[in-house]
């Protein structure tokens, strides 16, 4: 049922990408980037966590962002509501934040996140912890449902432009047009850093995480230029950034804790953190594939089933 609805969601965004090419002329050729990123809802804990991941890249990173700000704003005036593309996007964003990150009850913006986060799930499931298989089901089917009603917003604001006069529908197409081609998306990055990886003979680099981690910084650097070549400049700042991660013992893992839990089939917990501290200390010793570090993994947990009796620094 999850996965049917996810790819009935996909098969929507592709429409809406396609509606975007011919509006813009083929200038923007995706609404929503295409992300590497596989959800699957084998272990219903993983499933949601990978979901929320994966609307977190829709809303908060790529030209998707872009898009969804642009036309949630169009929105607004054409139909004089509170879009739901915004309060979808705060979601996840608390999502996120709550579940990925250190979060304080002494911060205000952290208070704010986790009473919209804990609403949410009290409103889903009836309760904000110790969650059996079926809570992680309802709360992906109600993540997938308010999604689809953005992508019903979205659709519905690119119809009204049609219909209006030509003079104002060119003018606003070509708004859109400016603000995504002076934008650098996190996607523009990942392209070069590829290719660099490659030719530092990193190939088995996670390049979507080395980027995630310093994109924030890159574009801070891009705010203090004026009249630069893009590919050029974030070249230079991917080699310099990687070249320190390497020296600093400090290059991203190719495998994450949801990858260890949907690998093994456990639950997130000590075991998770402990296969991630080993697969740390295997990859920085030789980098690897995900497929070796996890076969790595699997005969490491293999010679390890009693862990108090292994070296105190992976417990």
């Amino acid at each position: 049922m999850l996965s049917k609805e996810f790819q009935r969601i996909q098969r929507h965004m592709d429409a809406l990408n396609h509606r975007t090419d011919l509006l813009s002329d083929g200038f923007i050729q995706y609404f929503f980037e295409p992300i590497s990123l596989t959800v699957n809802f084998r272990s219903p804990e993983a499933g949601f966590l990978r979901l929320i991941s994966y609307f977190y890249v829709i809303t908060h990173e790529d030209d998707s962002k872009l898009n969804l700000k642009f036309w949630g704003d169009k929105s607004q005036v054409y139909f004089s509501s509170e879009t739901v593309i915004s309060h979808f996007t705060n979601l996840i964003n608390a999502g996120r934040t709550v579940l990925q990150h250190n979060v304080s009850q002494e911060s205000p913006s952290d208070r704010l996140k986790i009473y919209m986060w804990e609403d949410w799930l009290q409103n889903c499931v009836g309760k904000t912890k110790k969650f059996n298989s079926t809570d992680w089901r309802v709360c992906s089917m109600e993540l997938l449902s308010e999604f689809s009603l953005v992508l019903r917003e979205v659709e519905k604001s690119l119809s009204h432009i049609t219909e209006l006069p030509e003079d104002i529908r060119e003018v606003v197409i070509s708004d859109w047009i400016t603000k995504v081609k002076n934008s650098y998306p996190i996607y523009r990055y990942l392209n070069l850093a590829r290719d660099v990886s490659v030719a530092f003979s990193y190939p088995e680099l996670s390049v979507s995480k080395f980027c995630q981690r310093h994109y924030k910084r890159w574009l801070s650097e891009l705010g203090e230029l004026e009249d630069f070549d893009f590919e050029s400049f974030a070249r230079r700042q991917i080699e310099a950034t990687l070249l320190d991660d390497a020296a600093q013992k400090r290059l991203p893992l190719p495998i994450d804790g949801i990858d260890v839990m949907e690998y093994f089939d456990i639950e997130g917990g000590v075991e998770v953190r402990r296969l991630l501290l080993a697969a740390q200390a295997r990859y920085q010793a030789s980098p690897s594939s995900k497929e070796d570090l996890l076969s790595y993994l699997k005969d490491f947990q293999g010679k390890t089933e009693n862990p108090d009796s292994q070296n105190p620094e992976l417990l």
